[in-house]
């Protein structure tokens, strides 16, 4: 936390994070850490980065699993995550409603919650 206050650009954008509801003191330096050292990157690069892509496994029409994360990337940021995804569905309305569509269409919950 004295690196964050002691630079403005990186106290303005770990405020700006922890407005998020559910995302506390720890998950928002987590974040501004990822943020900070990708700062190019897009949606789709932050989450494979994090080993949050969805991954499909088969083997033609015989062999079908269930989607699941990939697990590839920085394990920390996943963890640090789980509780405020949580959260984000259990108190945001939008995010509600598409958690519950993404399950009703046949997502598997912890896939559901990434999406």
């Amino acid at each position: 936390m004295e690196i964050i206050n002691s630079n403005e650009k990186y106290k303005k954008a770990y405020d700006n994070i922890i407005t998020i509801k559910g995302v506390g003191e720890k998950s928002a330096i987590i974040l501004l850490y990822l943020f900070l050292r990708y700062p190019n990157a897009s949606r789709q690069h932050i989450t494979a980065l994090c080993g949050l892509d969805p991954i499909q496994r088969s083997s033609g029409t015989s062999v079908q699993h269930k989607e699941r994360i990939s697990k590839q990337g920085l394990s920390l940021v996943r963890a640090i995550l789980f509780m405020p995804t949580m959260a984000a569905i259990q108190h945001n309305k939008e995010m509600k409603l598409t958690y519950d569509r993404l399950v009703e269409r046949g997502k598997a919950k912890s896939l559901a919650q990434i999406v």
